[in-house]
């Protein structure tokens, strides 16, 4: 991850980064007890990733993805990636925990993360330290304090809950949420 601009060191920028650190390690959970037949922690990890992610994104789109649109700073930039939330969203709603694929599934969630999170560690995050003025930062400063930790983190930031499919151990599919 980015460590060549210093802009970690901004509170705001240093916690989302942390969180992306927290969400790839989430993954690599869940493919570790797929592997491993541990459904019940599978379940439970893939919960709080969906949990993670949706505060995460609410947090990055109401802060700094705000305030660079507020001081037009690269505006299809923040656009792009705020439709890769999206994406990403989508397809954790879709993840069947009994496919027999899944573990190709979360490969490939896993790869589109990482490619989504170098975009903003070594794009949006730096270009936002250099481009936004003090009047932007309190944008970000009030979306933190607003979204912080101690919030709901059962839904994503738009008012959308995370859900996947599961079965129950009697093969009936309902939505933990």
């Amino acid at each position: 991850m980015c460590e060549y601009c210093g802009c970690r060191e901004n509170p705001a920028i240093g916690r989302l980064m942390d969180e992306h650190d927290q969400l790839l390690t989430q993954l690599d959970r869940a493919r570790r007890q797929l592997a491993a037949g541990d459904g019940a922690g599978l379940e439970q990890t893939l919960t709080e990733f969906g949990a993670l992610l949706g505060a995460h994104t609410g947090l990055e789109e109401a802060g700094i993805f705000a305030a660079m649109k507020q001081a037009g700073e690269f505006v299809e930039v923040v656009d792009e990636l705020t439709q890769e939330h999206r994406d990403l969203d989508s397809v954790l709603a879709a993840l069947d925990t009994t496919a027999a694929d899944l573990d190709q599934q979360l490969v490939v969630m896993t790869a589109d993360l990482t490619e989504h999170i170098d975009k903003e560690n070594n794009g949006i995050f730096p270009a936002s330290v250099v481009s936004l003025h003090p009047q932007d930062w309190l944008v970000v400063e009030r979306a933190h304090a607003h979204l912080g930790p101690g919030h709901d983190h059962g839904h994503d930031g738009h008012g959308h809950e995370h859900g996947h499919q599961h079965d129950d151990e009697h093969g009936h599919e309902h939505d933990p949420h």
